[in-house]
């Protein structure tokens, strides 16, 4: 970025044998960014020859429509991250300004609405993605949305504080720490191999 203008260089690489399947570089303006995305994401499904179901492509524009309407200012799409305190990582979906606020993005879709109490393992990871962020770059972000699109194309929202996730995140990593360690130690002793500290 340089100034107003964008430059976004897009490339596909065979995941099997990482040998390079298409290249191509976008110029634009942030005052058309999500034209720029919208033309970048149509070539690559061109390109994938990947074909869309109807009602796949229903549940795009609903969202995109949502995101056109609440969304000022993307920082990051797809983008990985990681957490050497926490010891996770993982891609999160969009960091973005969302109804005038910083926050981290997280899509999904459902047969049928969702009820708020269903949600709390998304939130979870959606306060992850937060922290990792925050770790990387120094800029805390409290808000965290899920947006969820259903099979007959309703968004619906729900936006939460970080901060109110953090300690079932500390639970859920040590939980699954506990439970990885237990399998561990089960397959070590049904080898007959075992560990040594020194």
């Amino acid at each position: 970025r340089q100034g107003d203008q964008v430059r976004i260089n897009a490339q596909l690489i065979d995941g099997a044998t990482g040998g390079h399947i298409w290249a191509e570089r976008f110029d634009g303006t942030m005052s058309d960014i999500f034209e720029l995305q919208d033309g970048v994401n149509q070539k690559i499904v061109e390109e994938l020859a990947v074909s869309l179901t109807l009602q796949e492509q229903e549940q795009f524009n609903k969202i995109q429509s949502h995101l056109d309407q609440y969304v000022s200012e993307v920082w990051y799409q797809e983008v990985p991250l990681y957490s050497n305190k926490l010891e996770v990582a993982g891609r999160v979906d969009l960091i973005a300004t969302y109804k005038d606020n910083p926050a981290i993005i997280d899509f999904k879709t459902s047969r049928s609405e969702r009820n708020d109490e269903y949600n709390e393992s998304y939130y979870i990871q959606a306060a992850a993605y937060a922290e990792m962020f925050e770790e990387r770059t120094g800029t805390p972000i409290e808000q965290i949305v899920i947006l969820v699109v259903t099979e007959d194309g309703q968004v619906q929202e729900f936006i939460k504080q970080k901060h109110d996730y953090l300690p079932l995140l500390v639970e859920t990593i040590e939980q699954f720490v506990s439970e990885w360690e237990k399998e561990s130690e089960q397959e070590n002793s049904s080898t007959g191999d075992r560990a040594v500290a020194i």
